[in-house]
């Protein structure tokens, strides 16, 4: 394993025991304000970082400075053992709470490298600590594959000691000008810019993880279906407040029309609608007739008709809507 891929709205759990290289890893890879350490943590509640009385006021700023992070969409690495699985569950429900992928990074480190290290450390930990902790760790590699996460990673005493090693943060963002002709069926994102299959509300946006993937593809479905076999969506768009224009589709609707900025470009053109382009940033929207209706479903006659008679039509001109 030469590198690590992470989204940018990660929440990354650092877990191993005392000795392991986790701070050490952190400092490399990451900013200081990108790590949360619980020794940061209890040194700024206690002036000392081997005050282990304190613990308990130290992991509420712990926990405390995570949730903010979090709110604001922050890459986050949490650096504490997270050797127990209610620690690890902790974490892994607030990264859930904020819509963030949240990784496990696994520090599978020879016991007696960690004690070796921890000699070396300003806050130094009984050896049988670190034994004990070793125990929970091998459990840990064992079960932490079914507890949830969005991915999970070993690092073994190679990875540290690799200087070509690497973390790689993913934007998920293109940077590119513009203009842009959007044409039918839709995927991606470009900064005032998203354009999803099914669509994305303001709080999911730049973030990645299995429900905000659910809602891009088939959008806020309620798992019912109309008389013509289409998914029955809720109305996120008009509860939709945000700066970036939301373009999608995945549901057919009559027409493109521009709601709270969004706008929904599928009109069905393989049931004998139109293709609709929306061009940006101009926001007009450019339309032709379907030649005929390429997918039969329930009460599909009409829309049948409607692609026999769009022939002639099509050789025409497009339509073309402003805003």
């Amino acid at each position: 394993m030469g590198s690590i891929s992470l989204p940018r709205t990660t929440l990354l759990v650092l877990c191993g025991p005392p000795g392991c290289g986790k701070s050490t890893f952190a400092s490399r890879f990451f900013k200081d304000t990108e790590t949360v350490s619980s020794d940061k943590c209890r040194l700024l509640v206690s002036d000392s970082e081997a005050s282990i009385g304190a613990s308990k006021e130290a992991f509420k700023l712990f926990y405390h400075i995570i949730e903010r992070r979090l709110s604001l969409g922050r890459f986050t690495a949490a650096d504490s053992t997270a050797v127990t699985r209610r620690a690890r569950t902790r974490l892994l429900n607030m990264g859930r709470k904020h819509g963030f992928h949240v990784a496990l990074l696994i520090f599978n480190i020879p016991e007696e490298v960690c004690m070796l290290q921890n000699k070396g450390r300003d806050r130094r930990v009984i050896l049988p600590v670190i034994a004990r902790m070793q125990k929970m760790l091998r459990h840990t590699l064992k079960v932490a594959g079914d507890e949830g996460f969005d991915q999970v990673q070993v690092l073994s005493e190679e990875n540290l000691n690799d200087p070509a090693f690497k973390i790689e943060i993913l934007n998920h963002v293109v940077s590119l000008p513009g203009p842009f002709d959007i044409i039918g069926d839709i995927h991606g994102c470009c900064g005032e810019l998203e354009t999803l299959h099914g669509g994305i509300k303001e709080e999911m946006i730049g973030k990645v993880n299995g429900r905000v993937r659910n809602f891009c593809l088939f959008g806020d479905a309620t798992g019912e279906v109309t008389d013509e076999g289409l998914p029955v969506q809720r109305d996120w768009a008009g509860e939709y407040r945000g700066n970036a224009l939301i373009v999608y589709g995945h549901t057919p609707v009559p027409e493109a029309k521009f709601i709270n900025n969004t706008i929904n470009i599928d009109q069905g053109c393989v049931m004998g609608g139109k293709l609709t382009a929306l061009r940006y940033p101009e926001r007009e929207i450019v339309q032709v007739p379907a030649l005929a209706a390429y997918y039969e479903r329930a009460g599909s006659s009409k829309a049948v008709a409607a692609g026999e008679k769009n022939t002639a039509a099509a050789e025409g001109l497009p339509t073309l809507h402003g805003r």
